[in-house]
């Protein structure tokens, strides 16, 4: 399969009433402005009608393939995008009424429209603003970024089974497989084509534990497999260095210090230190590198012992204040009989 190849691509933001076919594969966005509109499949039928009295426009992404008609109306606020393409391995197919990708013969189903929520149109917004940028400076290499870029925003549009569109369970599965990702919320929401505070209370509300929380645990338990298998020091670096926020990192930290009494414990080693280098995300503008945290796992004792070591140790220092503070009260004594 060979990349689209771009043949115009714009933005339009002005009143407009027309009616026009369609002679090219396209991938749009509408953004706002819309009034009515009227989208005709190449056999005649009615495809997808719009009016603005009776329903509100829901920023979305779409395709359309040769053969397709529309009638139109905009008003001010007009914010659209399109890209017309050279790309026959996308394709409408009539008796399904659906579109569909040929992938070295392989048909692979592609969904209509691909409604925005309010943090994509932004990112999107960008992209598309982009793409037309590199494709209008006729230079080859910046051209072919055009192309790349296009062909990510068209896998956005492959139909997924139906197990595979819960965003909440694709979030998790996504954070199990990559345990020590440092990709932010916003990043899994995007992908998700879901808003970051609806993601992170969805998510919440299912499995009764935050995202930040989910992914301190799953680092835990890979820090768990690496002291099981390795009795000496570790350093935990490379690939495994990262924290998405501070809210994060400070649960993670919490959590290893628990792990490190627990662990001292059951198996009763010698001291042993665990040094964790990561890098921490931007904060107030600057990106803090190099940042690293030094945990000290005492393994002497368990938890049992050390609050019965601090227990003892209590008992010692009031025993200690006790004696000072008679040897204080016989030497005042002491004093006022010399005076006597």
């Amino acid at each position: 399969m060979q990349l689209p190849q771009i043949c115009h691509a714009g933005g339009y933001f002005h009143v407009q009433k027309a009616g026009q076919t369609v002679t090219r594969q396209w991938l749009g966005m509408g953004v706002s402005g819309k009034i009515r509109s009227k989208l005709y499949a190449p056999d005649g039928r009615l495809f997808r009608e719009f009016d603005r009295t009776v329903q509100e426009q829901i920023p979305a992404l779409y395709i359309l393939t040769p053969g397709f008609s529309s009638e139109f109306e905009y008003g001010p606020g007009r914010e659209n995008y399109v890209i017309g393409l050279n790309f026959p391995a996308l394709t409408y197919d009539r008796d399904t009424r659906s579109f569909m990708l040929d992938y070295d013969g392989l048909q692979l189903p592609m969904e209509d429209t691909l409604p925005l929520s309010e943090t994509e149109v932004p990112v999107l917004r960008e992209t598309f603003q982009t793409i037309i940028r590199e494709h209008a400076s006729a230079i080859p290499y910046r051209q072919l970024t055009a192309a790349w870029m296009t062909l990510d925003l068209l896998r956005r549009f492959f139909r997924q089974p139906a197990d595979d569109r819960d965003p909440v369970k694709r979030f998790r599965q996504m954070l199990a497989n990559d345990p020590g990702s440092s990709l932010p919320l916003e990043w899994y929401s995007h992908e998700l084509g879901i808003s970051r505070d609806t993601l992170r209370r969805k998510f919440f509300a299912r499995y009764k534990i935050t995202p930040a929380e989910y992914r301190s645990r799953l680092k835990l338990e890979y820090i768990k497999k690496l002291v099981s298998i390795n009795p000496g020091p570790m350093i935990i670096a490379g690939d495994f260095n990262t924290f998405s926020g501070d809210l994060e990192l400070d649960t993670f930290v919490r959590d290893l210090d628990l792990f490190g009494a627990l662990l001292g414990g059951r198996n009763r080693l010698h001291e042993r230190t665990v040094e964790l280098a990561h890098n921490v995300l931007p904060f107030v503008g600057a990106v803090l590198n190099g940042v690293q945290l030094l945990f000290h796992i005492r393994r002497e004792c368990d938890v049992h012992d050390v609050r019965e070591a601090r227990f003892h140790q209590s008992r010692h220092r009031k025993a200690e204040v006790g004696r000072h503070q008679r040897f204080l009260f016989a030497h005042d004594v002491a004093a006022v009989d010399d005076r006597r």
